[in-house]
């Protein structure tokens, strides 16, 4: 009978710091027609219909700071992009039905920044690319 307590209870243990370590940056998403790519200073995503958070790390290791340079393009939806530096996150751009952009922002030091893209529903025909300069 103690045993079993026992058992239970490491299990709960486990289990809880299991659960504990799944938190912050994981992409979770439905999508039809997706392909995605990720290297440490690229990274690109394309899809005939895509909902839900697709998140992606670069590295910035060549220089000692630069920016992040991107290309979108959505045929509808709206569509958040926001990138991640040193525990801080903040919007790098904002995407609706039918626009395009070629820019660059979010200035990063040598490390690590994750680039997180986020649906607000059902987006269609989109596509985006990120490079850190």
């Amino acid at each position: 009978m103690m045993s079993k307590r026992i058992c239970a209870v490491v299990c709960a243990a486990a289990l809880v710091l299991c659960l504990a370590g799944c938190g912050g940056r994981a992409s979770h998403y439905r999508a039809v027609g997706c392909v995605h790519t990720n290297t440490d200073s690229n990274a690109a995503l394309s899809f005939f219909e895509f909902e839900g958070t697709m998140v992606y790390k670069l590295k910035l290791k060549d220089k000692s700071e630069g920016d992040i340079k991107y290309t979108a393009e959505l045929e509808s939806g709206n569509v958040t992009v926001s990138y991640e530096y040193v525990g801080t996150e903040a919007e790098l751009f904002r995407l609706t039905s039918g626009e395009k952009l070629d820019s660059s922002g979010g200035y990063i030091e040598k490390g690590t920044v994750y680039i997180i893209i986020k649906t607000e529903g059902k987006c269609t025909n989109g596509s985006f690319k990120f490079s850190i300069n």
